[in-house]
């Protein structure tokens, strides 16, 4: 009968029965395989229990976290209309006066995205009012539902600035120039009520920034206008004097003046009738109150809960505890295994630590003068 060989790993001593006759040798990494196997097979109860409980402390704990619910918006600016086109001279000295007269706009969806996390518009949905979550009826400004603290009202109003940031993300796509907000708190209603709000702020921001821009250009356009109307009078006057002065207009001296006080006069009225369109254009768009965006999708109060999702609670624990309790089994195989066979060196490892600690106290300032 032959006799069970041993196998010295590391610190740890391994019987193995001798292989049937014919088979062939056992692998180093199957061997491997069936220690760590048996290990779990031994302490089983680790292994099992502590994922379990893992995963049975984080069902509860996904209960006492309060549900929250995100409420989405999107919407997509509207296209810019092409106003009429006035020469590069007049475009030139409106730039110098800073006022755009050409009509285009080419914002992306980055730029309303800063204009919502602006300090106005988020100031203005702070202060607007909302029904209070759980009190049908009462209603209150988003800074008292959010708790804002602070003595004062800027400092209560930049806490809220701050809150309100945690509870709002946005996104833009740049080729379909779609713009999505999502705003997320514990009551479904509130959540849709407020991204419904950074899309009015939004709108409003955007009207008023375009009627002062229209009035800027109006009050240009028609101080251009009166310069070009008198302008105009003068060229007439001056062609109708010509022309009074020289009723038989038979030299060439005079075929050229009259030709040229004429071009005067057409160019003047041409400057004139451009800047009679662009001052009514402005005037257009100056009491203009149509939204410039399109709110392809409105908030409406979530059904589901985006947080906390307690299926991924509970599979993320149980994989963190599992992969814990394997090593908990190892460590503690690893650790018997010394005890066993090194009993003499973990003795003397434990007396050179206790012996390391003792001199590390003597060393400290506090201990030199007991000793």
């Amino acid at each position: 009968m032959e006799s069970w060989t041993q196998e010295r790993k590391g610190s740890l001593v391994v019987e193995r029965p001798p292989p049937p006759h014919g088979a062939p040798p056992v692998s180093p990494y199957h061997s491997i395989a069936l220690d760590v196997v048996g290990t779990l097979l031994r302490r089983w109860r680790l292994v099992l229990g502590l994922p379990l409980g893992a995963a049975f402390v984080a069902g509860v704990l996904s209960f006492l976290v309060a549900e929250r619910y995100a409420a989405m918006v999107s919407f997509a600016p509207e296209q810019p209309r092409r106003k009429q086109q006035l020469p590069g001279a007049i475009l030139g000295i409106a730039a110098q006066f800073g006022v755009d007269l050409t009509g285009t706009v080419t914002e992306s969806p980055s730029f309303y995205i800063q204009i919502m996390q602006s300090r106005p518009v988020m100031t203005e949905v702070l202060e607007d009012r909302y029904e209070r979550p759980g009190a049908p009826g009462d209603s209150a400004t988003l800074l008292e539902i959010l708790r804002a603290k602070g003595k004062t009202y800027p400092q209560r109003l930049n806490d809220g600035i701050y809150r309100l940031t945690r509870i709002f993300s946005m996104s833009a796509d740049n080729q379909t120039q779609i713009v999505r907000l999502s705003v997320t708190t514990p009551d479904p209603a509130l959540s849709a009520d407020v991204a419904n709000r950074f899309v009015r702020s939004l709108t409003e921001f955007n009207l008023q920034r375009a009627q002062n821009s229209a009035r800027e250009r109006r009050r240009f356009t028609e101080d251009r206008l009166a310069e070009a109307a008198a302008a105009l009078q003068a060229a007439e006057d001056s062609l109708y004097a010509f022309l009074q002065r020289n009723r038989m207009i038979d030299s060439p001296e005079l075929q050229y003046e009259q030709g040229r006080r004429q071009r005067q006069v057409s160019l003047r009225q041409e400057m004139y009738v451009l800047l009679t369109r662009a001052s009514e254009e402005a005037r257009i768009d100056e009491s203009n109150d149509v939204p410039t965006l399109t709110v392809i999708e409105p908030a409406v109060p979530p059904t589901k809960r985006s947080s906390p999702s307690r299926r991924v609670w509970v599979m993320v624990a149980l994989l963190a505890g599992a992969t814990l309790a394997v090593g908990a089994a190892v460590m503690q195989e690893y650790l018997e295994g010394l005890r066993r066979h090194e009993a003499d060196q973990v003795r003397t490892l434990a007396e050179l630590w206790a012996r390391t600690r003792a001199e590390m106290k003597r060393m400290l300032p506090g201990r030199r003068a007991t000793v």
